[in-house]
């Protein structure tokens, strides 16, 4: 039988409707919220099994007229380069997954591009940038924001759903060390938060992405989703992968896009 949702799977198992199942991924339904909902399920006999999520959970950055680190803020462009690269320094990647991994432990993803599954994973992440940014690092961000003669900090807002816990925790691990590290981390969501990222008024916020390796739409919405994101590099990589439909050479061009990615602080998976 077919459901329009796996929400609406996930009931028919509770009702005792079902008794084999594949819950599929979408936009708003992925392997971290899927299994948590399984799990609650195994009291009535139900085991499962579970595979890499083709989508990963990112923190992403603002490059938006609004957002200190756009190429149109107050700062000159290298500037809010190092603002950028002194953010991603602060974030407590390692606490942040196991404080969000609740009933169901989470891996941490160290790509854009491939799940930990692939056959391309551990190649990739050894040569992305990933490295850099595994283990928090406050006293590095603190020396790239010792320049900055302010009394409380540059500012830097996140925006994300109040009533999403994993999001609020991400909030909440950042900001317990911004002040050492010369960042004013504000807490900017409100009820109309969806509003807020759609005109791009955030320069942090918390969302969920495809793969790009595992899907090709992904591809587009780098450059079109609402952090205002813009890279040559980064848009060359993608229309070198347009123009390879066989994918002779997609396997290095997926790598030159992970490492492209980190490279210029599109933001953390």
């Amino acid at each position: 039988k077919f459901y329009q949702s796996t929400e609406a799977l996930l009931a028919a198992m509770a009702a005792g409707d079902v008794d084999l199942a594949k819950p599929v991924e979408s936009a708003t339904e992925t392997i971290a919220t899927i299994v948590p909902a399984i799990e609650a399920l195994k009291s009535s006999g139900y085991q499962y099994t579970s595979v890499p999520s083709g989508r990963i959970e990112a923190l992403l950055l603002s490059y938006s007229k609004y957002s200190v680190f756009g190429p149109k803020s107050q700062y000159p462009t290298k500037t809010a380069r190092k603002i950028r690269n002194a953010f991603l320094k602060l974030v407590p990647r390692e606490r942040i997954v196991d404080n969000v991994s609740i009933p169901v432990k989470l891996g941490r993803a160290d790509s854009f591009v491939y799940p930990n599954g692939s056959r391309y994973y551990t190649a990739t992440i050894q040569n992305n940038g990933s490295a850099g940014y595994r283990i928090q690092d406050v006293e590095k961000a603190a020396e790239l924001m010792a320049r900055f003669n302010t009394l409380f900090g540059i500012r830097v807002n996140m925006v994300f759903d109040p009533n999403n816990f994993r999001e609020a925790i991400v909030y909440n691990l950042i900001s317990q060390n911004a002040k050492d590290a010369k960042i004013a981390f504000l807490n900017k969501s409100s009820a109309d938060y969806a509003k807020q990222i759609a005109k791009g008024d955030f320069d942090v916020y918390v969302t969920e992405l495809p793969l790009a390796g595992t899907n090709t739409s992904a591809l587009g919405s780098i450059l079109t989703s609402h952090t205002g994101f813009k890279s040559k590099s980064v848009s060359d990589i993608i229309a070198s992968l347009a123009n390879d439909p066989l994918g002779k050479n997609s396997s290095q061009s997926y790598a030159d896009l992970d490492k492209a990615l980190f490279d210029s602080g599109y933001g953390l998976p």
